[in-house]
């Protein structure tokens, strides 16, 4: 099995396909270190002009045999590279590193697009060490997806040409000179922007984040995100009927995902499927968390939620076809049981909200005490007088007990 001849056709025929790219690609590794270019262009076109050739990629490529059995997760991988590759790369910019895993009967390409931040940080981090694995990730087949990599590539590798700055590596290094700073910039670049939402695909890959120092027109990188979880400032209310049970939701994206985010413990989807009705389907998440207050809305929402049809989101009204919850009944019983303890509470003369997530599991017999109406506590083994010092969610309580009653003092 001849692994580069292998690997360096599985890249050709990949990139081959997508009508934005033409490779070049030597497949008889007579050059060193780079296997050949990518040429990008800015229309799929077949009949290409030099005027639509936004410009080319460098580019590596590697094979590595492999039992994809023993993968358990194929999507990522880690392959070892040399430091002098990574230095070389540098000193031109940069190159989109490919490795082809296979085994006798299936191959799978994998990538990493190093620029030169990227490979600043390799070098500094590992400069004890000669070899070093980094991170690949599965090639994309979506013709938009995989040309924007080098869309990308060429686009930041102009902006980090001779721009890196040593000492700034790193997006907390900038803390020291953020004075001198007159604004940050990031953002991405796609051969296909026709109905993409930028917020979305923000969230769905990586980019890079500029410095502009004050009194100079140059872009300075200082950091690269991936995964980022992108929201939208603006909030908005969540109501239904005439009752508000959020004041501040807001939409999000992670993963490319759009959610709009009620509280820590529900958040939903709106599928744009519509069905005869022109109702939205709605997909909720929904785990019951944090305060008692929050919990205790949270429930209620949800409550409503399933005998209603509608709600209101912000100033427009979301109708809705599809949201049944077929634990009603245990629904209102945790809704009486914290309506039952802020209660108790508030007896109590404890006004505070208190922060159920705080709860130990052996604190749950204290919990059911509490909310007993004639608590028995016989059952701590007091007979007589004496002060019982226990503790819930944090909140520390003493007990002052005397001939089998009892008095409760929350400090």
């Amino acid at each position: 099995m001849n692994r580069e001849q292998i690997a360096t056709a599985a890249v050709t025929r990949a990139l081959s396909r997508n009508s934005y790219l033409n490779p070049v690609i030597n497949s008889n590794n007579n050059v060193p270190v780079w296997d050949g270019d990518v040429f990008v262009y800015r229309t799929k076109d077949i009949n290409k002009k030099n005027i639509h050739l936004l410009g080319k990629a460098p580019i590596q490529v590697k094979g590595h045999q492999v039992d994809f059995s023993k993968i358990i997760d194929t999507s990522h991988v880690k392959f070892r590279v040399d430091k002098d590759d990574i230095r070389k790369y540098l000193t031109d910019g940069g190159a989109i590193y490919f490795v082809v895993f296979m085994d006798r009967k299936d191959e799978k390409i994998y990538y990493n697009s190093l620029l030169p931040l990227d490979l600043k940080r390799l070098i500094k981090r590992y400069e004890k060490q000669e070899t070093f694995e980094i991170d690949f990730q599965l090639l994309p087949t979506d013709d938009t997806e995989l040309a924007d990599i080098f869309v990308n590539f060429i686009e930041n590798r102009k902006k980090q040409l001779g721009t890196l700055n040593p000492t700034m590596l790193y997006k907390n290094d900038i803390q020291q000179f953020k004075d001198d700073i007159e604004e940050y910039k990031f953002g991405f670049s796609t051969v296909n922007p026709k109905n993409m939402n930028p917020l979305q695909e923000l969230s769905k890959r990586p980019f890079y984040i500029y410095a502009k120092p004050k009194g100079l027109g140059g872009l300075i990188p200082i950091d690269k995100v991936n995964d980022a979880i992108v929201s939208l400032q603006d909030t908005f209310k969540i109501a239904i009927k005439d009752k508000i049970y959020y004041e501040n939701a807001y939409a999000q994206w992670e993963k490319g995902i759009s959610k709009i985010v009620c509280s820590n413990g529900v958040y939903f989807y709106l599928d744009n499927n519509t069905n005869e009705e022109d109702k939205i389907n709605l997909n909720i998440n929904i785990n019951i968390t944090g305060k008692l207050h929050e919990r205790l809305n949270d429930l209620e929402f949800i409550h409503s939620l399933s005998i209603a049809d509608e709600l209101l989101m912000g100033d427009e009204i979301i109708p809705f076809s599809n949201f049944h919850f077929s634990k009603l009944d245990e629904i209102r019983e945790m809704i009486t049981n914290l309506e039952v303890l802020q209660e108790r509470f508030n007896y109590f003369g404890y006004d505070s909200d208190i922060n159920l997530d705080l709860l130990k599991p052996e604190e749950s017999q204290i919990l059911t005490f509490l909310m007993e109406d004639k608590p028995l506590v016989k059952e701590y083994n007091i007979d007589g007088s004496g002060l019982l010092n226990i503790e819930l969610a944090g909140i520390k309580l003493l007990i002052l007990v005397e001939k089998m009653k009892w008095m409760i003092i929350i400090f």
